[in-house]
């Protein structure tokens, strides 16, 4: 058999050409012209795909793939549906008749009919003005006709997407937010890639398809690579795949590779790039990167100009339907032209906000751009407070720009991802305390709006629900709260007087509470931390700006010892537990650098008087890490974090500051249960975020990361 005998096919007759070889289902007919048409509208109805959509390849000529009928048989979990629309209508796919069979693609709903599956290894060509399934090598596999073009104004989509006629979901559906950028340099977009992580899964599951990609448009197609949870057209089910798509924006045919399975967490790189360009007609490919059998390029097509960011969504019966995550980033957004990096300037959209959602345009940058987008409600925070639970995850209070308190978690111990962010209630005045209870419950503390000092509590341990605000009374300006050592955990705020106050658990991890009662003095700032004999010690900032302490004669046990001041001049001041048991106190000096002060010996005084470790910073906060020694974060003149470290557990000398970057304007910091370093800081945008030590009590630090 010769080269040219391999490209035919067998038939009653002899051999043929396989593109001269058709189908007709049952209830088609055949015209006089050799046109296929349908002599009865039921036909329409038949799970069996036209000759055209998935021809027969020679035997030898390529690798058989087993993705290449999932449009005639989808997998478990994906259910076509059926309507019995007398005709099209508002939001139904163009062309649909009686008892048509419709399918999922981005875009909305069209006929079963219209959707192909294009193979790895061939090309989409529309050189001859019609669209054809090309292999590389130039022979051509299918003709899928004429694709009525557009002329002028903007894209179809999102105006036109296609919803279901007969299915009517509690929330909204199409595209729900998206941020676009038209391309009116003159030079047509030479490459558009953006990179985002694959989120949680949704909480609840209600047959929901939940798209998410980066595209292009022209005035009639949208060219995308999808991350796709639930089923469509080209397969899936309950877990996220991913596909690349060119789809006729007016409801007509789509196209796709192969749908690849992925995993939560996993990071996405969606690539569109212009391939090449002859007069008006340009040639792209899209793919994602290192993901095989996901490249679809086209050929000869009218230029893309119209960029999008895009969350789409069908089937969404209630919020938790979507991703559980609080917003999806897409980030190092990279558009070039032929000419270089255009000026961006994004423009965000949120048709659908029942569950909040939202566009947030966090970077214009190119390369370097941002755009987030939010399934729930955004909320800024003007501080945060961490803490571990007692399974070691852990869990992170903030302070909305209203006031109100929100937390947030991680879903494992010592790892992510983190939960969405939950409303606690209530509104504070200041950012929270925390401590946690003997019995493994965290408890939180607020100032409420009346002044009065106001408690909140997990029912179980390192578990909600959470009980909800429970008035402690007296009119405090800021709290701090410590354990005993005999497991009651003491409140300590600062009354309108500026003197101290303090109030207890009278059981361990149980109330009542005892009342306010007055350790008086004149203080602006306070810390508490616990002696290695287990006495609580309170310090002060004195209106000389002197640092104070006063303490406990016995572990858990007054009356307090009156203050004592251990001098010096700070505006802030914050004191923590040595390994050895030492106290040790930090402070930041009227130069603004950082100086710090210690117990000679565990429990016991004289105190060491101040020594100057330098710098300049305007928010500090102090852990001990695993090995024992001490590190201290505070916010430079830039804004940026900086970290300095004992060299040797519970002894100096001291690092030196090291800058870890960023811009934050509060910080807090926590340990994780595998000794690894957290903080937190929140943003100039009012977002919080986290960066984290790469192994216990050891850097580098991993880079800040949004979580709200």
């Amino acid at each position: 058999m010769n080269g040219k005998d391999q490209d035919q096919v067998l038939t009653p007759g002899g051999m043929r050409p396989p593109e001269n070889v058709h189908h007709v289902r049952s209830g088609q007919a055949v015209t006089g012209s050799g046109a296929i048409t349908d002599a009865d509208p039921a036909a329409a109805t038949s799970n069996e795909p036209p000759r055209a959509m998935f021809p027969t390849e020679p035997a030898g000529t390529e690798p058989v793939d087993a993705n290449a009928a999932v449009a005639d048989n989808p997998p478990k979990g994906m259910h076509p549906l059926t309507t019995s629309a007398t005709g099209p209508g508002l939001g139904t796919p163009a062309g649909i008749g009686a008892s048509s069979e419709l399918v999922l693609t981005p875009g909305g709903y069209r006929s079963r009919s219209l959707v192909h599956h294009i193979q790895s290894g061939h090309v989409l060509d529309a050189g001859a003005g019609t669209l054809k399934q090309m292999r590389l090598s130039g022979q051509e596999v299918a003709d899928f006709g004429t694709v009525e073009q557009r002329q002028g104004g903007q894209p179809l989509m999102p105006h036109n997407v296609n919803r279901h006629p007969g299915i009517l979901p509690a929330l909204g559906s199409g595209w729900i937010a998206y941020a676009s950028w038209n391309n009116g340099t003159g030079s047509p977009v030479s490459r558009f890639a953006t990179t985002w992580v694959v989120p949680p899964a949704p909480a609840s599951n209600h047959s929901q398809t939940i798209f998410l990609f980066n595209g292009i448009q022209n005035s009639t197609m949208i060219y995308q690579p999808v991350l796709q949870w639930g089923g469509s057209a080209a397969g899936g089910g309950n877990y996220w795949s991913v596909a690349s798509w060119y789809a006729d924006g007016q409801g007509g045919q789509a196209f796709h590779t192969n749908l690849v399975t992925v995993s939560s967490g996993q990071v996405l790189v969606g690539v569109m790039t212009l391939t090449g360009q002859s007069g008006n007609q340009f040639s792209y490919n899209c793919e994602f990167q290192g993901i095989a059998n996901t490249s679809l390029p086209i050929t000869n097509v009218e230029q893309l100009t119209w960029n999008i960011e895009t969350l789409e969504a069908y089937g969404v019966q209630q919020c938790s339907d979507y991703p559980a995550a609080n917003f999806t980033a897409f980030t190092t957004i990279d558009l070039q032209t032929s000419t270089g990096h255009p000026t961006l300037s994004w423009s965000p959209t949120a048709p659908v906000t029942d569950c909040g959602q939202s566009a947030v345009v966090a970077s214009n940058a190119n390369p370097g751009g941002e755009v987030d987008i939010y399934y729930h409600t955004k909320v800024a925070a003007t501080a945060a407070t961490a803490a571990i639970n007692s399974d070691g995850r852990l869990e992170t209070f903030f302070r909305g720009t209203d006031g109100s308190v929100w937390d947030i978690w991680q879903t494992a111990p010592h790892s992510g991802p983190w939960s969405q962010s939950a409303a606690l209630g209530g509104v504070v005045k200041t950012p929270v305390s925390s401590a946690l209870n003997t019995d493994g419950r965290l408890e939180i503390f607020g100032i409420g709006t009346d002044g009065a000092a106001y408690h909140n509590w997990q029912a179980a341990p390192h578990a909600g629900p959470w009980s909800g605000w429970d008035r402690l009374g007296g009119v405090a300006s800021k709290l701090t709260v410590a354990s005993n050592a005999d497991g009651r955990l003491e409140l300590f705020g600062i009354g309108t007087d500026n003197a101290l106050y303090d109030m207890w658990q009278t059981a361990p991890h149980a109330g009542p509470w005892s009342g306010w009662n007055r350790l008086g003095g004149w203080i602006s700032q306070l810390s508490v931390a616990r002696n290695a004999d287990g006495r609580l010690e309170a310090f002060g900032i004195g209106g000389d700006h002197a640092l104070y302490d006063t303490w406990q004669p016995t572990p858990g046990g007054g009356p307090w010892s009156g203050w004592n001041r251990l001098g010096g001049w700070i505006s802030k001041v914050k004191v923590v537990s040595n390994s050895d048991g030492r106290l040790e106190a930090f402070g930041i000096g009227a130069d603004g650098a950082l100086y710090d002060m210690w117990q000679p010996t565990p429990g016991g005084g004289p105190w060491s008087g101040w020594n100057r470790l330098g710098g300049w910073i305007s928010d500090l906060d102090v852990v001990c890490n695993s090995d024992g020694r001490l590190e201290v974060f505070g916010i430079g003149s830039d804004g940026a974090l900086y970290d300095m470290w004992q060299t040797a557990p519970h002894a100096g000398p001291w690092s030196g500051w090291n800058r870890l970057g960023g811009w934050v304007s509060q910080i807090s910091v926590a340990c994780n249960s595998d000794g690894r370093l957290e903080v937190f800081g929140i943003g100039s945008d009012g977002a919080l975020y986290d960066m984290w030590q790469t192994a216990p009590h050891a850097g580098p630090w991993s880079g800040w990361n949004k979580l709200v």
